[in-house]
């Protein structure tokens, strides 16, 4: 399918926040037309493989901790009084928001953040990308996410942060999807290697992966390496 590069994020938008079941987002004009990266193309799983000569590539040097967990000086804003305060957050501190209350950020023309608020909501999509129950790692590629997870996502932004949605929504989906490769990249890093069986991976089931998602996903890059070494 010829990808669209002209859909407007007001459309996206709507799509995400329609009710109806009948939502086909697998089409012609549906979210998975999202692109990932700036050109326009995602890097295949075989390609990253290829690359480093069928073996796995180093994983991707983590973040500093430290700097992840340093607070940012944000805009939180109360929906029900309007009120707007300053104070400092970390990205864990997102989860424990009030229902009336929203992180605000500020897009620059391209609809991408600018500001701390944005710097604090690009964080806290690192951790959504962790968390199954709206990242599944048996996914294989990321504009195959299952509606439901996708709806989940959204509603998860737009319950904690408030910024232009319609200008924002595909640089928000964008950057989500980056960190759920990041994710699944540093997932292989550090438990595949090449003197390890299938059987012996799937023994070391990190605690935060339920069974069935970690079987899924070494099941598709076990298989996936058998195809390229071959």
């Amino acid at each position: 399918m010829t990808r669209k590069h002209n859909i407007s994020g007001q459309s996206i938008l709507e799509e995400l926040r329609r009710q109806s079941e009948d939502i086909n987002l697998s089409s012609e004009d549906g979210l998975e037309q999202i692109r990932l990266n700036d050109d326009g193309d995602e890097i295949s799983e075989t390609e990253m493989l290829n690359q480093s000569g069928g073996d796995l590539p180093e994983r991707a040097a983590p973040k500093n901790k430290r700097d992840e967990n340093e607070p940012l000086l944000v805009k939180v804003k109360d929906i029900s009084s309007g009120e707007i305060i300053t104070r400092k957050m970390t990205a864990i501190q997102v989860w424990a928001l009030k229902k009336s209350e929203k992180v605000m950020m500020e897009l620059d023309a391209d609809g991408q953040g600018r500001d701390n608020g944005s710097n604090l909501f690009v964080r806290f999509l690192g951790q959504v990308a962790r968390r199954i129950i709206f990242c599944p790692i048996s996914i294989k590629r990321w504009d195959k996410m299952p509606e439901d997870n996708t709806k989940r996502q959204w509603e998860l932004i737009e319950e904690n942060f408030e910024f232009d949605y319609a200008a924002g929504v595909k640089w928000a989906l964008r950057t989500l999807g980056d960190r759920w490769k990041a994710h699944k990249y540093n997932l292989r890093g550090e438990y595949f290697f090449p003197n390890k069986r299938k059987a012996e991976i799937l023994a070391v089931n990190p605690s935060d992966i339920l069974p069935v998602e970690w079987t899924a996903f070494v099941d598709h890059y076990m298989d996936l390496k058998i195809k390229v070494n071959n």
